[in-house]
């Protein structure tokens, strides 16, 4: 080991040394366990949507419910770029997209560490109108629709997720209104 090595080495047992005695462990011993915390949550403010007028044809009984328009929100470095939307149909099918999304949320302290996030949207479906910006009446239905999963350093373009909620479908003719809150979890 040449001298600059060992300079180097010691210098950062020391580093590590200092930074761990802020750290709740015995006198004497130095910890180097990483100190986890749950992972913050993130919440964008709520859309509040009207159902879409239906447009019905005499071939199908299938239109679109709802079709939410999400601006790009970056939350302590964890991004969600528009174009981004969420469109339910009468079926209770849905579609859920963002341009891009990326997690560069460091979450390890001295150690460049992050934890995994999951971008989705909560929707609550309500049997009233839209009155004064909020929707009224009585909750019908609630879901996450998960747009995906992220590591720590990871970005993804186009992402996108589909699926089906036959709740929706049951309750199709009560829905009237429905909020979405973004979240990051």
């Amino acid at each position: 080991m040449t001298r600059t090595m060992r300079k180097r080495f010691m210098f950062s047992l020391l580093a590590v040394a200092a930074m761990s005695s802020h750290a709740q462990a015995p006198t004497g011993q130095v910890s180097f366990e990483r100190q986890r915390s749950a992972p913050e949550q993130a919440r964008d403010v709520t859309v509040v949507v009207p159902m879409a007028p239906t447009v019905k044809s005499q071939y199908t009984a299938l239109y679109q419910m709802f079709s939410f328009q999400f601006s790009s929100w970056a939350p302590n470095s964890l991004h969600w770029d528009a174009p981004s939307n969420l469109n339910i149909q009468s079926d209770g099918s849905w579609y859920i997209y963002s341009r891009r999304l990326a997690n560069f949320r460091r979450t390890g302290g001295f150690f460049d560490t992050g934890d995994t996030f999951t971008a989705l949207a909560n929707v609550t479906f309500y049997d009233g109108p839209v009155v004064n910006g909020q929707c009224s009446g009585s909750v019908v239905h609630s879901r996450d629709f998960v747009l995906r999963s992220l590591d720590y350093k990871h970005e993804y373009a186009d992402v996108a997720n589909r699926g089906t909620d036959p709740q929706i479908a049951a309750n199709e003719s009560k829905i009237r209104c429905g909020s979405v809150t973004r979240w990051w979890r």
